[in-house]
C-alpha cells in the first residue's frame, strides 16, 4: 500500500474521532473557558486537515515519479509535460526548498536534486521526486492540474468532478478544494477565527473526495506508464474518468455489498468488510482497480488500489 495513502487515512481517521469528541463541541455561552479551548482545537484541526491533504498529494506525486523512473521507458519517450517538469521546471522547486531547509541540509539536498535532474540525460534515470508541489509553502488547484496533466489526464478538475459524481462524493471538486484552502488560511492566520464543527466535517469530506478522485486518476495514469502505452505517452490519447476502473463496497443493513463499475445491483454480499475486500482482491477485474469503502453513514470512508 502507498505510504502516502496510509498516512492520510490515519490522519483522516484521527480527524473524524476529533470532530466527534465533546472537547471540540461548542457549549452554551456561560461555558466560557471550554468554548475558548474548543475554538483553539477546532482551528488547529482545520489547519492539520488541509495540510494532510497537501502532504498526500505531494507524496503521491513523489511516489509516482519514483515508479515511472523504474518502468524502463526512455526519458525521450515520456510526455513533454513530464519531461519539462522534471528538468528545467524542477529548478523552481529546488530553489524554494533550499530557502526553507536547514542550512546544514542544503549542500546534500542540492547535490541530490541536481543529480536527479542530470540523470535524465542517461538511460537509467531517477526523476526528481520534488518536481510537483514543492515549489511553494502550499499547493493550489493549479498544482493538482499540473501533476495529473503530466500523467496524461485531460481536463483534470472536470474529470475529478465527474469521478466524484460516479462515486457519490458530491460535485465541483475544484471549488471545494479552493474553499478548503481558504478555511485553512482563515484558521491559520485569523487569531479569533471561530471554525465550527460543521465546517470541520465538510472539510473532512472534501479531503476524502478530492483524495480518492485524485488517486484513482493518478493510479490509472501510472498503469499506462507501467504497460508502456504509447498512445497515452505520445499524446495521441488522453486519460479520462472513463479509463478508471473502480468498485464500491457499501455497508448496507449490516452487509458489505460489492458493486463493480457501472453496476446498480450488488455482485456479491458479505457479512464483514475483510471478506468483501478479499473478494475484490481476488477478482480485480483483470486490471488495476480502485476499491472505495462506504460506511454506515453512506459516505466513503477510505479506499484501496488493487492490482
Amino acid at each position: 500500500m502507498s505510504e502516502a495513502r496510509r498516512q492520510l487515512l490515519t490522519r483522516l481517521a484521527a480527524l473524524e474521532l476529533g470532530i466527534s469528541n465533546d472537547v471540540v463541541a461548542q457549549q452554551p455561552p456561560a461555558e466560557t473557558e471550554h468554548n475558548q479551548v474548543a475554538a483553539l482545537f477546532r482551528q488547529g484541526m482545520a489547519v492539520v486537515a488541509f495540510v494532510a491533504l497537501e502532504d498526500f498529494i505531494k507524496k503521491r506525486a513523489s511516489e509516482a515519479l519514483e515508479k515511472i523512473s523504474h518502468c524502463g521507458i526512455p526519458f525521450s519517450d515520456l510526455p513533454d509535460k513530464l519531461k519539462k517538469a522534471t528538468t528545467h521546471e524542477a529548478f523552481g522547486s529546488i530553489a524554494f526548498q533550499l530557502r526553507v531547509r536547514p542550512q546544514e541540509d542544503r549542500e546534500l539536498y542540492a547535490q541530490e536534486a541536481a543529480g536527479a535532474v542530470f540523470s535524465t540525460s542517461n538511460e537509467n534515470y531517477n526523476l526528481f521526486q520534488h518536481s510537483f508541489g514543492f515549489d511553494s509553502s502550499n499547493i493550489n488547484s493549479d498544482s493538482v492540474n499540473k501533476l495529473l496533466s503530466a500523467m496524461c489526464v485531460t481536463s483534470v478538475w472536470q474529470n475529478m468532478t465527474a469521478m466524484a459524481g460516479l462515486l457519490d462524493l458530491g460535485l465541483d471538486l475544484k471549488s471545494r478544494f479552493e474553499s478548503s484552502a481558504r478555511l485553512r488560511h482563515k484558521a491559520a492566520h485569523v487569531p479569533n477565527a471561530n471554525i465550527t464543527v460543521g465546517e470541520l466535517e465538510t472539510l473532512r469530506k472534501n479531503c476524502i473526495a478530492i483524495s480518492i478522485c485524485f488517486d484513482a486518476l493518478l493510479e490509472t495514469g501510472l498503469s499506462a506508464f507501467e504497460r508502456r502505452d504509447h498512445d497515452f505517452m505520445s499524446g495521441d490519447r488522453s486519460l479520462s474518468v472513463a479509463d478508471v476502473l473502480y468498485c464500491k463496497i457499501r455497508n448496507i443493513d449490516g452487509k458489505w455489498k460489492v458493486y463493480p463499475k457501472g453496476a446498480n445491483r450488488a455482485l456479491r454480499s458479505f457479512n464483514n468488510r475483510s471478506d468483501a475486500e478479499q473478494f475484490v482482491l481476488r477478482k480485480a477485474w483483470g486490471a488495476r482497480c480502485c476499491a472505495i469503502f462506504y460506511g454506515e453513514a453512506r459516505f466513503a470512508s477510505d479506499w484501496r488500489v488493487i492490482g
